[in-house]
């Protein structure tokens, strides 16, 4: 880790700190210095997550930002050999677990959900069962977690008795983190929340992608897609989100240039999903067109 003396040094002359930057195995010149997200043209963007940082994933619904959180789980433990904590608050972990295993054996997951597999199917859901065995992938889906029971999950849980610290750890979603008492508005207690959200990825040195709900009603009183890309100050205009400006490193927008259907979602057909990095600390911010909906095996839906 960069900082792994700062606890042993509070005042450290800049060429100590250079030299500890240099010598760092995870810093080569010219490559991707952190977490990578398995998209490449993200990643050469961002320079991928790093440790300390709050990164707030957003956008409006159905436009991908789940299922870049299960690639993005999927990628850093499988490929990356990377620890992570996966809190699913707004859905049970063996669902999850069927999202993935649907993706990874690319079968429909209604079939699987349902037990329509073809023969082949079952066939493909057999051959990769076995890989999910040896993945670093640690879901959590406990109901009614505060901020404080995140972090004492995280302690005494998976470092506690697993022996395991995570290399990332990703949160779904702000929204479901529940107050601990004495705020006297949600606001209160949302500021609160992300300020231990913000403390967590600082004191433990890792990554923390925290995704959080965009209503398109915060566009003045509009209830409907309207097709417009998100800006930080959707998330801002409203009250209980108004101060994530002050506590996320990266604020990113997921967003595609299709009108959803009535099925609930948008045609993956022809698409181009946006990555809208509307505020960074890395001063990379701007937006990443990404071609296909097809992105790196995984399928936006």
């Amino acid at each position: 880790m960069i900082d792994q003396h700062d606890q042993q040094y509070p005042f450290l002359k800049i060429g100590a700190i250079v030299q500890q930057y240099m010598d760092t195995p995870s810093i080569k010149l010219g490559e991707v210095t952190g977490i990578k997200t398995g998209l490449k043209t993200l990643d050469d963007f961002t320079g991928g997550f790093h440790p300390g940082e709050l990164v707030i994933v957003s956008g409006f619904p159905h436009m991908g930002q789940d299922d870049f959180l299960e690639c993005l789980a999927w990628d850093v433990a499988s490929k990356q050999k990377v620890p992570v904590a996966y809190f699913s608050l707004g859905r049970k972990r063996w669902k999850l677990a069927e999202r993935l295993l649907a993706k990874i054996a690319q079968v429909d997951r209604s079939r699987l959900a349902t037990g329509h597999l073809r023969k082949e199917d079952e066939e493909k859901v057999q051959a990769v069962q076995k890989n999910f065995q040896e993945i670093p992938l640690y879901i959590n889906d406990s109901n009614g977690l505060t901020a404080h029971d995140i972090r004492r999950h995280l302690d005494e849980c998976l470092v506690g008795e697993y022996g395991v610290l995570p290399g990332l750890v990703i949160v779904d979603y702000l929204q479901l983190i529940q107050g601990w008492g004495g705020a006297a508005t949600r606001k209160d207690e949302i500021d609160a929340i992300l300020s231990e959200l913000a403390d967590i990825a600082r004191s433990g040195n890792v990554p923390l992608i925290l995704n959080s709900l965009l209503y398109p009603e915060c566009r003045g009183g509009q209830t409907h897609y309207t097709g417009q890309m998100p800006i930080l100050a959707d998330l801002m205009s409203v009250p209980e989100t108004s101060s994530i400006d002050k506590y996320a490193d990266t604020v990113m927008f997921f967003h595609r240039n299709v009108m959803p259907e009535r099925s609930g979602g948008p045609s993956p057909d022809n698409c181009i999903l946006s990555v809208i990095i509307e505020k960074s600390r890395k001063n990379c911010a701007g937006c990443v067109h990404l071609a296909s909906t097809l992105i790196n095996g995984w399928l936006f839906c």
